[in-house]
C-alpha cells in the first residue's frame, strides 16, 4: 500500500525540488519477482558460522491499483487524474549480508507502467534484518 502526497519537481536552476502541491494519490503494488543470484563468502551450513552474502537482480510482473490526483506542472495549473489499474513489467536488485546467523537485506523494486500516454514509476525499497535458527 502507498499514500503519496509530495512531488519531485526540477526548478529552472536545475536541481530538483521535493514539494506538497496538494498530490494525492493511493494505491496498491503487488508483484512476482524471480531473482538470479550469486552467492559469496564462506559459511558453514552446520552452524551457520562465518561471514557469507549473496547478490541479486530480477525481472517479473506487477499489478499497480492507485487513484488520486497530481500536478503536472510546478505552478499548480495542470491536474493529471491517476486511475490506474495495469499489469506491468518490473525489475528489482537483492543483497545480503549474513554474520553468523544475522542477516541483513535489502531490495529495491521499480515497475514501469504506462495510462494514457503517461509512464507511472514506483521505487519500492525493503530493508530487513533476521536471525536464521537452525533445528
Amino acid at each position: 500500500m502507498f499514500d503519496l502526497n509530495k512531488q519531485t519537481y526540477k526548478t529552472p536552476d536545475g536541481s530538483k525540488a521535493f514539494v506538497d502541491e496538494g498530490t494525492s494519490v493511493k494505491g496498491r503494488l503487488y508483484y512476482v519477482l524471480p531473482t538470479a543470484f550469486i552467492n559469496f563468502g564462506k559459511k558453514t551450513q552446520a552452524m551457520h558460522k562465518g561471514v557469507s552474502g549473496k547478490i541479486g537482480y530480477g525481472l517479473g510482473v506487477a499489478h499497480v491499483r492507485a487513484s488520486g490526483d497530481i500536478q503536472l506542472d510546478g505552478d499548480g495549473a495542470e491536474k493529471y487524474t491517476v486511475d490506474v489499474n495495469r499489469f506491468g513489467i518490473v525489475t528489482g536488485y537483492l543483497a545480503e549480508l549474513r554474520v553468523d546467523s544475522f542477516a541483513f537485506r535489502a531490495v529495491a523494486v521499480w515497475p514501469f507502467l504506462k495510462d494514457g500516454g503517461y509512464e507511472h514509476t514506483l521505487t519500492d525499497w525493503n530493508f530487513t534484518i533476521g536471525y536464521v535458527h537452525v533445528f
